[in-house]
């Protein structure tokens, strides 16, 4: 009979149906033994549940400590990242020197989720951002300003939104 096959088991097999396959049957249903509770709340009534037998390993622990800290990094950088890529999409679909940029604290915070190497890209990105800005404004007769080659901004703004990627 394979590990798998619960044919002749209990009820209580399959529960351990899918760690029986990966672990053995009977290695499984160790893990799972059913613990009856004595009390539940003081009130009491017996109930049963299923128990881990064991203590977590010190391995399992840092590495549920590594995922949690990746998990708390990630969020802080999309919480950094939302202004700054809502104005760099808006950029990117119809550039306007009318716009309101993102301020200086607000590109910083982002800055400092980022590691060092996307921290260069990130600066010279948006250095290039501002040069396309700065050159490709023009004010017409009217006194309304705009830009003489959209797409060039455009372009910058997609190289730096390619930063913000929201992970």
């Amino acid at each position: 009979m394979r590990p798998g096959n619960i044919s002749n088991r209990s009820n209580r097999g399959i529960l351990c149906r899918p760690l029986g396959r990966l672990i053995g049957f009977d290695h499984a249903q160790r893990l799972t033994q059913e613990i009856p509770r004595r009390y539940s709340r003081g009130r009491g009534t017996t109930q049963s549940t299923r128990e881990y037998r064991g203590s977590p390993s010190l391995l399992s622990l840092i590495i549920g400590h590594w995922l949690a800290l990746g998990r708390a990094r990630r969020k802080e950088r999309n919480e950094a990242a939302a202004p700054l890529r809502k104005w760099l999409l808006r950029e990117v679909e119809e550039p306007s020197s009318y716009s309101k940029r993102p301020s200086l604290a607000e590109r910083d915070a982002f800055v400092q989720c980022l590691s060092a190497g996307e921290r260069k890209g990130f600066s010279e990105a948006f250095i290039a951002l501002d040069h396309a800005d700065a050159c490709e404004r023009h004010q017409d007769e009217v006194g309304q300003v705009s830009y003489r080659d959209a797409d060039r901004v455009r372009r910058a703004a997609r190289e730096c939104l390619c930063f913000t990627g929201c992970v």
